[in-house]
């Protein structure tokens, strides 16, 4: 007997792909499906849409909620879910029909507990294959080292889970971007990650989205991934300290670029100063180079900081974008 996977959905604001969305869930060649969406609050069409396909299919699930955001929504569909297994999409994305059952085929191939796969950034213009480097299997310290170096390892929408290695981990709500707070402390369970090339997702790029788009929501934007980086180190100092060196350095080397990108955003400079402050003793007796303990002081108490790059945070023009 074949187990059920749950699609989680979250949808706000998404009426003009949506429908595209869900079609996509139902052509799944895999057919055994939990679609979980989760209006969250809507003021236009897409309660309406999810409300129809729920009626029509009934492998679609419809929670309506008040709005709370993306995690709020996320959190709701967890709670709901009753598959074996859980898919992560975003209510304007696509995705390759063979999403669910290829991801899950090398899963159970490999006996991970996670499985991860490539993707297209989808475009006016066309669908970009993005490649999630090192492809392989892993062990749950070797993935999260992989973390340093392939920003992707923290996406959601590009994986499939063990309902096993979820738990009760929920999604930390109230943050500008949210993928990251929920995905490492999930491979942390995890003994084994399989990654696959294969670009199975469609990630819609829109001017509006806030990581395109980021002017307004700067400082927030930078809080969050304070908040994250300093976070993820001392869960990992706690629970796995055999790779803690790895994630120190990493994050003086991310609050060093932090630094750097925070003037006019006196509060994430509070923030990075008081880590660094926290942690200038570890700082001193850790196993760096002493010249480049004398850089990393240099650059967080002489260094001034500099004006947050304008350009957008994917390398996307405007025209190039859906709305």
């Amino acid at each position: 007997m074949e187990h059920q996977v749950s699609i989680v959905v979250p949808v706000y604001g998404v009426e003009k792909y949506i429908e595209e969305c869900i079609t996509s869930l139902l052509a799944q060649t895999y057919p055994h499906l939990q679609i979980i969406l989760v209006d969250d609050g809507g003021k236009d069409r897409s309660p309406e849409i999810c409300d129809r396909y729920g009626a029509m299919d009934s492998r679609v699930q419809v929670i309506h909620k008040p709005n709370g955001g993306a995690a709020s929504a996320r959190n709701a569909a967890l709670d709901a879910a009753t598959g074996a297994y859980i898919c992560f999409v975003d209510g304007d994305d696509v995705v390759h029909p063979d999403y669910v059952r290829h991801l899950l085929s090398e899963l159970e191939k490999n006996q991970a507990d996670i499985a991860v796969c490539g993707f297209h950034n989808f475009t006016k213009k066309g669908r970009f294959p993005v490649q999630c480097k090192g492809g392989g299997l892993y062990s749950c310290e070797e993935y999260l080292l992989h973390f340093l170096k392939e920003w992707s390892c923290s996406l959601l929408w590009n994986k499939i889970f063990r309902r096993s290695v979820i738990g009760d981990i929920r999604m930390a709500e109230g943050h500008k971007v949210d993928d990251e707070f929920f995905t490492y402390l999930v491979v942390m369970n995890a003994k084994k990650v399989v990654v696959t090339d294969t670009p199975l997702y469609d990630y819609r790029i829109r001017s509006s989205s806030v990581m395109q788009d980021m002017g307004p929501h700067q400082e927030k934007i930078m809080l969050d991934r304070i908040e994250y980086i300093t976070t993820r180190y001392k869960t990992i100092a706690q629970q796995l300290p055999n790779i803690e060196p790895d994630f120190f350095r990493d994050a003086l080397d991310t609050m060093v670029r932090y630094w750097y990108h925070s003037k006019n955003m006196p509060v994430a400079q509070k923030e990075i100063r008081r880590w660094v402050n926290g942690h200038r003793g570890k700082l001193m007796s850790t196993k760096i180079p002493f010249k480049k303990k004398l850089i990393y002081l240099y650059q967080f108490y002489i260094k001034k900081p500099l004006i947050m790059s304008e350009s957008n945070a994917l390398p996307f023009d405007k025209e190039q974008c859906f709305d």
